[in-house]
């Protein structure tokens, strides 16, 4: 290294003069690059988190189809009895009825429709401005008529 100091071509100060300014730039690249990590890592907490949700709703709707399983085999067998076990086997089908409410309502919910709606929100609304610019060129264009006919001319002889 030599010791001869730096020429103004080597280091350009920002305008307070205070720091090169290729210093500055790193440090919002620097800054920039924590950014993307953070929204990175916040997206990734979004995913793990409904990740373990849809976890969970699965292990739920395991357990309702093993309990209506089992119910189902068991109305089968007082059914199969005789009719003094009636109020039971309205009980069972009670339950029933309700699991499987259950287990409709818990598969179909406006976080699992929202990202469709709104992609068709967008798209629709795509379609729509680009239909009407090409409705708005063509109607722009005047309409062209044919050429009229020419007149007859009488050719001397």
């Amino acid at each position: 290294m030599s010791s001869l100091p730096p020429s103004s071509s080597d280091v350009s100060l920002n305008p307070d003069g205070d720091r090169p300014a290729g210093a500055m730039a790193a440090e919002a690249m620097n800054s920039e690059s924590r950014e993307t990590e953070v929204d990175f890592e916040q997206e990734l907490q979004a995913i793990e988190t409904s990740l373990q949700a849809l976890k969970t709703r699965h292990a739920e709707v395991q357990a309702a189809q093993q309990q209506k399983t089992q119910l189902l085999e068991q109305r089968d067998r007082l059914d199969s009895q005789s009719s003094t076990f009636k109020a039971e086997l309205q009980a069972i089908d009670r339950q029933l009825s309700e699991l499987e409410f259950t287990l409709e309502s818990r598969l179909f919910s406006w976080a699992g429709v929202r990202e469709y709606f709104w992609q068709a929100v967008r798209f629709g609304g795509l379609g729509l401005v680009i239909g009407w610019t090409l409705a708005y060129g063509v109607l722009k264009q005047p309409a062209q008529t044919p050429n009229a006919p020419l007149e007859r001319q009488e050719i001397p002889q």
